[in-house]
């Protein structure tokens, strides 16, 4: 089920990104409106620090395909962290 503290971690802003200081590479986009696959959630505790997450109980294989079919939604940026 969600979880709050753990998750695939994703942010507001590539700004964000860069201050936390944790990941380093390519900054890819989610577009606002995306709809999500069936199977995941978003659980903003903190709103500069999304986490996604599950919404039910779910077979690894079908995670991975939902996070498969999440990523061919996302959009690359010229914003690179290093």
């Amino acid at each position: 089920m969600p979880s709050l503290k753990q998750g695939v971690s994703f942010a507001d802003s590539p700004d964000t990104i860069r201050d936390k200081g944790l990941v380093k590479g390519r900054i890819w986009k989610l577009p606002k409106g995306t709809i999500l696959p069936d199977g995941l959630i978003f659980n903003v505790r903190d709103f500069d620090h999304p986490l996604l997450n599950v919404n039910r109980k779910m077979k690894k294989a079908d995670f991975i395909e939902a996070l498969d079919k999440l990523s061919s939604k996302m959009v690359r940026t010229n914003d690179v962290v290093k």
